[in-house]
């Protein structure tokens, strides 16, 4: 069995605190054998600048390299943005790059996709569709 937290946040994600030497650091400390990178990747956690997001996930595999005792998993949590369960900029493209989705790049770029819901209007249109599928 391989000892892996596979859903965590650096300080890049707009919601965490911890820099990547600090989860390295900790990770060692719980035992671990592995942790996936997976800061938020969606319309609701992007900036103004969304190659700069973009670029911020990609890097993570860049800085793992430098780590040798503990296996640093580059990663993305990736909004589902409608009924269909598409991910969000799975039709977005960036200006240098009309062949080839912002999605389908960062699917290149890393090894880790968690895909999940979050609230995107007052209205919870996914949820309640969600909740009459499966009721």
């Amino acid at each position: 069995m391989i000892k892996v937290d596979t859903h965590v946040h650096c300080i890049s994600s707009k919601h965490a605190y911890s820099t990547i030497e600090e989860i390295h650091t900790r990770g060692l400390a719980k035992g671990l054998e592995a942790i996936a990178i997976t800061d938020h990747f969606g319309p609701r956690y992007t900036s103004e600048n969304l190659f700069s997001d973009f670029a911020s996930i990609t890097n993570i595999r860049n800085i793992a390299k430098f780590y040798t005792d503990l296996n640093i998993i580059s990663g993305a949590e990736i909004d589902i943005v409608d009924k269909e369960g598409n991910l969000a900029f799975f039709d977005s493209f960036f200006d240098f790059d009309s062949k080839q989705s912002i999605l389908d790049r960062l699917f290149s770029k890393i090894d880790l996709v968690i895909a999940s819901y979050h609230q995107f209007d007052s209205k919870n249109v996914l949820v309640k569709h969600f909740c009459n599928t499966i009721a």
